[in-house]
């Protein structure tokens, strides 16, 4: 299964996007692909030869093509569809198992959890992975047609900001998109099982982090087994529930001692730890120093850059 990796670090640089609808006798156009290109069905049926592979596309179909590849029409047919024309830097072809796909996908997004909300690492993952071809449902179609009427490209609304936002746009339908092709390789199978109650916790720890809970409020909530819940999450995350919930924690504690000047003690308190000691002995766990330190050292080094900085060093 051909798939293409995205990475959204790179803007997708949007040159068409627009709305047809091909009616009989006129033929689709003839040509060779310079960019790459998004179809999504809407309506009737699209037959195109891309190279010597005849590509059928039906309603609810969306299609990739990739770059470089002699396109024209089989027939002429009905059909009614959007297209994306766009170009980046950044798109690597992959041929994929279903099962491998899946799990790639997923485990990206495992990685992004783990990153810390306050940095800039989370955008190492900042990519999407798409199916060449993805059948989605007619109300994901409508969600699209809804968005994608507001962002058509024409020369009257065509400036650099409405340019970036559709961009923008684009990428968030992209990882929908992605969202929607893995729902049918996750829904069923115990692995999917297992990666749905994982996000299920995740999204609950990642709302409730600088409140007090324990098994029995994730066990009320989620409506789960906590001994079960905590050895999966582990298996997927590399570290237990609580532990997950202290690391969210201390990166907050983290962003909290660098952008005010609240005491240790004031933002232990709001960070959801019971006390200094504990918050002391637990961000010198993750951190390898103590609160204390780390706001002195990373403070001297914010002076030292800005000192660098203004005297050109």
């Amino acid at each position: 299964m051909k798939c293409f990796e995205i990475d959204f670090n790179h803007i997708l640089q949007i040159s068409m996007l627009n709305r047809e609808n091909l009616i009989v006798p006129r033929l689709h156009c003839s040509r060779r692909v310079s960019e790459y290109i998004l179809y999504i069905i809407l309506d009737g049926h699209l037959e195109l030869l891309m190279d010597d592979e005849v590509i059928t596309l039906v309603p609810g179909d969306i299609y990739l093509f990739d770059r470089n590849r002699f396109q024209k029409p089989v027939r002429s047919t009905n059909c009614e569809f959007f297209y994306i024309h766009f170009e980046t830097d950044a798109c690597t072809e992959l041929h994929l198992s279903e099962q491998d796909y899946v799990q790639a996908v997923q485990q990206n997004k495992t990685d992004f959890w783990k990153t810390n909300v306050y940095g800039t690492q989370g955008y190492r993952y900042m990519r999407v992975l798409l199916k060449q071809k993805t059948q989605v449902s007619k109300g994901f179609l409508d969600y699209l047609v809804n968005t994608l009427e507001n962002n058509i490209i024409t020369y009257e609304n065509n400036d650099l900001q409405r340019r970036m936002n559709i961009s923008n746009t684009v990428a968030g339908i992209l990882m929908r998109i992605e969202s929607t092709a893995i729902e049918g390789g996750t829904q069923t199978g115990r692995r999917g099982r297992v990666y749905h109650t994982v996000r299920r916790i995740t999204d609950y720890i990642r709302e409730n982090y600088l409140l007090p809970f324990d098994s029995q409020d994730i066990e009320k909530a989620l409506l789960i087994n906590f001994d079960y819940a905590n050895r999966i999450f582990k298996k997927q995350m590399g570290y237990s529930i609580i532990r997950y919930r202290n690391i969210l924690r201390i990166n907050t504690a983290k962003s909290m001692m660098l952008s005010t000047d609240q005491t240790l003690g004031e933002i232990a308190e709001k960070t959801g730890f019971r006390d200094l000691y504990y918050f002391s002995r637990y961000f010198k766990t993750i951190e390898g120093i103590s609160p204390s330190e780390y706001r002195e050292q990373v403070l001297k080094d914010q002076e030292r850059k800005e000192y660098e900085k203004d005297h050109g060093i």
